[in-house]
C-alpha cells in the first residue's frame, strides 16, 4: 500500500494520494448525483433529457452527500453559489467543476474564479495558494470520470487549458482508485471509493 508523504508536494500522484479521502467522497457524491438525475428523467419520460438540468441535479445531490460527510472528514466543505462546491484540505483548495470536452473548464468571466485559476492569494492566511480543480463528467466504462489538475492561469472559452499538471483518475468498483501519469503505466493505490458542454461561467 502506498504511503502518502506527510508534506505533499506538487508531484501530481503525491497530491492525488494525499487528497484520496476528499476525492473518494466526491466520487461517492456524484455517483449519487448521477442516480438522482436518472431518477428525475425516468419519472418524466415525456420530457427530453436536458444535460444542463442533469448536471445541476448531480451537483446538488453531490453537495448534499459531501455536507453529510464533512463533519467527520479530514477536509472542509465550502458551499458556493449555484450548488457550487469547494473542498479544502490544507494546504490545498479544490474547486469541483463539470468537465468541458473531457478536461477542466475555463474560468469564464467570474473574477473570483479567475483569481483562483491564477493562484492569486485571497488573504494573508493563504499567501501561497495551492488551488486545484477536480473536474467530473458522466461517461467512460464506469459511467463517471474524474480528473485533478493545477491551473496556472486563465484561458479563453474553448481554448487550451493552461495547467501546471493534470492527473487523470480511474475507478473500478472492484479494484478501487487508480492514477495514470503522462507516459506512465497505470498505478494502483488500492483505495476503495465505494459505490455536454456547458457555458463556463454558468455555475461553479
Amino acid at each position: 500500500m502506498y504511503t502518502p508523504p506527510s508534506d505533499p508536494t506538487d508531484e501530481p500522484k503525491h497530491v492525488a494520494v494525499y487528497l484520496s479521502d476528499l476525492i473518494s467522497a466526491t466520487w461517492r457524491g456524484f455517483d449519487k448525483g448521477k442516480a438522482a438525475a436518472e431518477e428525475f428523467f425516468a419519472a418524466y419520460e415525456h420530457r427530453e433529457r436536458d444535460p444542463y438540468v442533469a448536471a445541476q441535479i448531480a451537483r446538488y445531490e453531490a453537495r448534499l452527500s459531501l455536507a453529510a460527510e464533512a463533519p467527520a472528514a479530514s477536509w472542509d466543505l465550502r458551499m458556493l453559489g449555484n450548488s457550487g462546491i469547494q473542498l479544502e484540505e490544507e494546504p490545498f483548495r479544490v474547486r469541483v467543476l463539470k468537465a468541458y470536452d473531457g478536461g477542466p473548464p475555463g474560468p469564464g468571466r467570474s473574477r473570483a474564479r479567475r483569481a483562483f485559476f491564477q493562484q492569486l492569494a485571497m488573504s494573508l492566511l493563504h499567501s501561497d495558494p495551492k488551488n486545484l480543480i477536480l473536474y467530473w463528467r458522466f461517461g467512460g466504462p464506469t459511467g463517471l470520470e474524474l480528473g485533478l489538475c493545477k491551473p496556472r492561469g486563465i484561458w479563453r472559452f474553448q481554448g487550451p487549458p493552461r495547467l501546471e499538471w493534470r492527473q487523470p483518475i480511474v475507478y473500478d468498483p472492484t479494484e478501487g482508485m487508480r492514477f495514470y501519469g503522462a507516459d506512465e503505466e497505470e498505478t494502483d493505490f488500492g483505495f476503495d471509493l465505494g459505490s455536454e458542454r456547458r457555458e463556463e461561467e454558468a455555475g461553479e
